[in-house]
C-alpha cells in the first residue's frame, strides 16, 4: 500500500493494539454500505526504533507499515483512493 490517504485512513482514533512503542491502527475501505478491504497501519511512537537505536533527530519513528489485512499483495484499487 503505497497511497497516502490508504495509509493515514486508519489513523482516526486510539490504537486498536499496542505493545512498547509499537501501536496497530485498523481501519476499512467501505464501497457504499460494504467493506471492501481491512488496512492497518502500525506506527512507532518512541524516539527509539529496534533495537533501542536513536532515531537521528531524536523525533518519534511514525508509520514503518501499512498493508491490506488478509492480503499478500494490497490490489491496485486501494492505491487509487
Amino acid at each position: 500500500m503505497r497511497s497516502k490517504k490508504a495509509v493515514t485512513a486508519p489513523y482516526n482514533g486510539r490504537a486498536d493494539r499496542g505493545s512498547g512503542n509499537r501501536w496497530e491502527y485498523d481501519g476499512v475501505i467501505v464501497s457504499g454500505s460494504s467493506v471492501r478491504m481491512t488496512i492497518t497501519s502500525v506506527a512507532e511512537r518512541g524516539e527509539r526504533g529496534p533495537g533501542s537505536t536513536l532515531t537521528p533527530d531524536g523525533r518519534p519513528i511514525g508509520t514503518i507499515t501499512a498493508f491490506c489485512r488478509g492480503q499478500t499483495l494490497c490490489p491496485d484499487w486501494v492505491n487509487q483512493i
